[in-house]
């Protein structure tokens, strides 16, 4: 079997103090893998994204939550049981058989550099299934290694096992110690890197101030770092100023490690998001923006501009970008349109957005409660509507009962002695075509409520002026003036609003104990 087919897996998925679940892929170099390895574990532990958007109204503005970032998918192992093996018999503890299935396959490895990757990972998983003297034997290779990048990769394993144990002073040690011994001249890569891994270290001991000192100094050597290692830096500065409670420079440096990977559009998108959750809105949009221009169709992206715009008010441009997302079969998307005809009162085509978007493949939340809403909504209204046309019918009853009145009526019905329903006397005399009506509630003397109008017929017109009472002060302030009308029915003055919209009617009776 060829070296290259050995050390083409996935590892270490979960890997606790306690145990390893470790899956080995045959197509994919180890040396590629290194870096996700670390992040499942151990990357910064900053804001996640979910796939809601909950609870915050208007839901139409609120930018989807959905992460892009790459996922590590298992590929198949194409039938090869070997790797698979050697995992088997450490969990059932068969050491010596484990050991020996691994020799088959060292033994076949050519190249150096090769065999000191699988030995030094082979003794970590010894040093965690079987014995911790097995980690001797892995610092006694890292010692007696004398190629600096070989070196290395057996670091990173004894680096590996330290964090997981939470021996982060000796993780730290370790790497402080390598460094020293990097020639930055003959290998700058390499010095790189492990000023890289030092920084981890660091920031793993809390020492967020030392961290940013290392990683401050290696922007000195600007001229000479690769792209990739200028987006890390930047990346682990953002990292470091947000522990240390450096806002604007942690939106800046994320920012900033953007622009030396310009490529990659799930770390693209992801700190876009960060951004915006942050408030950096101006940056956050422009790095949507770089999205789009690597992937038109990026439907969260899309989602997410949709988003922006509507906050600024710019809701041609939000439902531009929504209908693009919702297109690309986006579930969100299709509840934020349905929000923007649901507050252009659409109610009918912002029900059928909702329905769509529930019918996609991953329905997003956000339907449901856009339907739970519209529902509340209408029958809210349709009540609000109900009492509306009551009010009305009520209102039409006494205007009618007011205009036959005012033409068959006779003044002579206001010489009358007058109380209110609580029995309050009521002053009330005419002087000619005029009448003065005025009255004070029982158990408030304060008050004061008088009219003064036109009498028609058994009609008036006039304006009503109240001081100081609460009956009325649903109309207006403690100081009430309006235009009213009165006339007298039987044994009832009836007095209401010449507006519709002022709720007035007071009713005035005839003293029946004269």
């Amino acid at each position: 079997m060829e070296s290259n087919q050995i050390y083409k897996i996935l590892i270490l998925l979960i890997l606790s103090i306690t145990s390893i679940t470790i899956v080995y892929i045959l197509r994919t170099p180890l040396s590629k893998l290194i870096e996700k390895i670390k992040q499942l574990k151990y990357k910064s532990k900053g804001k996640e994204f979910s796939l809601l958007t909950d609870n915050e109204p208007p839901h139409s503005i609120k930018p989807s939550k959905e992460t892009q970032e790459k996922e590590n998918k298992i590929d198949s192992i194409d039938g090869r049981d070997g790797p698979i093996e050697i995992i088997t018999l450490f969990e059932n503890r068969l050491f010596e058989d484990a050991d020996n299935l691994f020799l088959k396959y060292y033994t076949e490895i050519e190249s150096r550099k090769e065999k000191i990757k699988e030995k030094s990972f082979y003794l970590l998983l010894k040093s965690k299934y079987e014995d911790t003297k097995n980690l001797k034997e892995l610092i006694d290779l890292f010692e007696k290694t004398t190629n600096q990048d070989e070196k290395y990769d057996v670091a990173f394993w004894i680096s590996y096992y330290y964090r997981d144990t939470d021996n982060f002073e000796k993780n730290f040690e370790l790497w402080s110690s390598f460094l020293n011994k990097i020639d930055k001249k003959q290998n700058f890569d390499l010095f790189i890197k492990v000023s890289l891994e030092l920084c981890d270290s660091l920031k793993l001991k809390f020492d967020f101030t030392q961290a940013k000192k290392t990683l401050s100094s290696l922007l000195t050597y600007k001229n000479n770092l690769e792209q990739h290692n200028l987006y890390k830096i930047y990346k682990n500065l953002s990292e470091v100023e947000n522990k240390l409670n450096n806002p604007i420079q942690y939106q800046y440096c994320l920012d900033k490690s953007i622009q030396y990977n310009q490529n990659d559009e799930a770390t693209i998108f992801n700190t876009a998001y960060t951004l915006r959750e942050d408030g950096a809105n101006d940056l956050a949009l422009l790095n949507y923006l770089k999205v789009l221009k690597i992937n038109p169709k990026n439907k969260n992206t899309l989602n997410n501009l949709g988003a922006f715009a509507q906050e600024k008010k710019l809701k041609a441009i939000a439902y531009d970008f929504y209908k693009k997302s919702a297109d690309l079969n986006n579930s969100i998307s299709y509840a934020n349109l349905g929000y923007l005809f649901l507050e252009a009162g659409d109610i009918k085509e912002a029900k059928k957005m909702a329905l769509t978007g529930l019918e996609q493949d991953q329905p997003h939340s956000n339907n449901h409660e856009l339907i739970t809403r519209i529902e509340k909504l209408e029958k809210n209204q349709k009540e609000l509507w109900q009492e509306k046309t009551d009010k009305y019918n009520d209102r039409q009853i006494i205007i009618r009962e007011y205009t036959e009145l005012y033409y068959t009526g006779i003044s002579s019905s206001f010489d009358e002695k007058w109380i209110t329903n609580h029995s309050e006397n009521v002053i009330l005399h005419t002087n000619k075509e005029k009448i003065f009506i005025s009255w004070k509630e029982i158990n408030n003397q304060d008050s004061l409520t008088k009219i003064e109008g036109s009498i028609n017929g058994a009609t008036f017109y006039g304006t009503l002026k109240s001081e100081k009472n609460p009956k009325y002060m649903s109309l207006g302030n403690s100081h009430l003036i309006l235009e009213c009308l009165g006339y007298v029915k039987n044994n009832s003055l009836i007095i209401f609003s010449k507006d519709s919209e002022k709720e007035l009617k007071i009713i005035l009776n005839r003293d029946k104990s004269l």
